[in-house]
């Protein structure tokens, strides 16, 4: 223990043992008070004209001592309270210092200064911070120097057909566009089959009709079973629809027309929309897919995509629990209330839930879709505190 605190601490325990003197009074008004009762003395003395009894030397050093004791008494709290307040003061101080000096070690671990324990600390603490916001998978806007482009993919079994999309520039002729898309692209997708644009090319004749060409023995095409027909068909539709094409052309080695095995000859196809609502392929990377259907209005269609497709390996975007309570239609423009949704948070699988039933709308005519009983008024890109504009394609690249 230091001397000074021991001072301090023989200090208290001295006065403790004073007598205690209550005095509200300052020590200037005490000071004042003693002087004033001279005073009145000095003056009675001479108006008794009594001989004047000179005071003794003694008197005023003692009353002078009386008011320093009382007035140190009344000044003690006064000084312990302030050292105590200065010991706080300090205190507060140094803890004050260790809080810059670590705030500026963390800053200079920010700027490259500090130990690599530090800078790792800081990295660890940042990268669990990063949220990644859920993307798209469709294509929703296409800026006025852009066009789309989609192609199609089939599954192994010939079952369904994926549409694949993403934008290119304007001034790029589309057949060019789709030739390359085609043979650069969509073949290298090996996991489904790419064997049916073999030797087949594009050309564009109008603004609404193109032309198919299929040059040399199509084996794939022509000498084989109708359900791979079909496929081509359904692909071919997948393709031209979103872009504009109303009318393919087909022909063979120059020669209008194709003979296939199975539907015949077939010259020339027009392309109409057909009603159909989408599921999820199974694994990693899902896509979302189109199967017709035959439900007569769209919420019998929303009903239907409830359940899996288990003949074709698909799977419902909506997620477990979800209910699909009501559907109003108002001309190009739908509402849809869904239920039991306190659980559907703002990931890739809600998404995949939101453009499913978006691209499903669009399927039967519908230009934009009011969504009703979501926790949460943003997921991804969607704001669905308001009405969606549904999208161009599926699957964008």
């Amino acid at each position: 223990m230091s001397k000074r605190i021991y001072d301090e601490e023989r200090i208290e325990e001295l006065l403790q043992q004073l007598p205690i003197v209550e005095d509200n009074r300052s020590a200037d008004e005490i000071f004042a008070r003693i002087s004033k009762t001279m005073e009145d003395e000095e003056s009675s003395n001479s108006d008794m004209s009594t001989p004047i009894v000179k005071r003794s030397k003694w008197v005023l050093p003692v009353l002078g001592s009386v008011a320093a004791v009382v007035l140190f008494i009344v000044m003690l709290p006064v000084i312990l309270n302030n050292g105590s307040e200065m010991s706080i003061e300090k205190e507060e101080s140094s803890e004050k210092a260790i809080f810059e000096n670590h705030a500026n070690l963390q800053g200079q671990s920010e700027e490259g200064f500090a130990g690599d324990q530090v800078q790792s600390f800081s990295e660890s603490i940042s990268k669990k911070m990063i949220v990644i916001e859920p993307l798209s998978h469709t294509i929703n806007e296409i800026n006025a120097d852009e066009q789309l482009l989609v192609g199609a993919l089939v599954n192994d079994s010939f079952q369904y057909t994926i549409p694949v999309s993403k934008t290119i520039p304007k001034n790029i002729p589309l057949d060019e566009a789709l030739n390359s898309f085609i043979q650069d692209e969509l073949s290298n997708m090996s996991i489904y089959s790419a064997d049916f644009w073999k030797n087949i090319t594009f050309e564009q004749l109008n603004e609404h009709t193109m032309e198919v060409n299929l040059f040399g023995e199509q084996s794939m095409l022509i000498n084989n079973e109708k359900s791979v027909e079909v496929a081509f068909i359904s692909m071919l539709k997948e393709m031209m629809l979103p872009i504009g094409i109303s009318e393919l052309k087909f022909s063979h080695n120059e020669t209008a027309g194709i003979e296939f095995s199975k539907m015949g000859y077939v010259e020339s196809l027009i392309i109409e929309r057909e009603q159909k609502i989408y599921y999820l392929t199974e694994g990693e990377h899902k896509y979302l897919v189109p199967i017709p259907t035959t439900a007569s209005d769209l919420q019998s269609a929303f009903q239907q995509m409830l359940t899996d497709d288990d003949n074709k390996q698909l799977y419902s975007p909506f997620l477990n629990g979800i209910q699909v309570e009501s559907v109003e239609l108002n001309d190009k423009h739908i509402q849809i209330q869904l239920m039991n949704t306190n659980d559907l948070v703002n990931n890739e699988e809600s998404i995949y839930m939101i453009e499913a039933i978006l691209l499903t709308a669009k399927s039967y005519g519908y230009d934009t879709v009011q969504f009703e009983n979501l926790p949460f008024n943003q997921y991804g890109p969607y704001n669905v505190s308001q009405p969606i504009t549904v999208p161009y394609s599926a699957n964008r690249l």
